[in-house]
């Protein structure tokens, strides 16, 4: 799905998407990264599918962005060899690997709709915002605290 990518590889483009979730991943050093999921992403000038998805770490660019909301950025393409390559490819047996395509750099972050984040879902309950599934920790909230858009 990501051709569509490969055709502009190298070239820094305007582009839409949808968070669908937040998550973690272990870094070099052992400690979570967090991460976010996008969804259908878009070429902004042609509405054309770039990508079903892709994952980011969650930096100062995505502070503000909660599940549901669609957004634009700008980002560089960029490929990568995907898959297992030298002495871990060989332990395991496999020893193939593939060129794939992905989004890097975002920057010039504008959010297009504010559905969910205007009107807070209600649970059985009655707490708002109780369906969000994750909230990004209250370290990264306090490292960029003073960063504005």
């Amino acid at each position: 799905m990501r051709e569509n990518l490969g055709a502009v590889n190298g070239k820094r483009m305007r582009f839409t998407a949808i968070v669908e979730r937040f998550g973690s991943k272990s870094n070099w050093h052992g400690y979570p990264d967090t991460t976010i999921l996008l969804r259908d992403v878009r070429f902004i000038d042609t509405g054309e599918l770039a990508c079903d998805h892709l994952w980011f770490k969650q930096g100062a660019w995505a502070l503000g962005l909660v599940e549901g909301h669609k957004f634009a950025f700008d980002a560089r393409v960029d490929s990568y060899a995907k898959g297992y390559q030298g002495g871990k490819a060989e332990k395991l047996g496999v020893s193939s690997y593939s060129v794939d395509y992905h989004l890097e750099r975002p920057t010039k972050v504008e959010i297009l709709d504010e559905e969910e984040k205007s009107s807070p879902t209600l649970n059985s309950g009655g707490r708002r915002g109780a369906g969000r599934r994750f909230h990004p920790p209250d370290q990264l909230r306090q490292k960029h605290a003073g960063f504005t858009r």
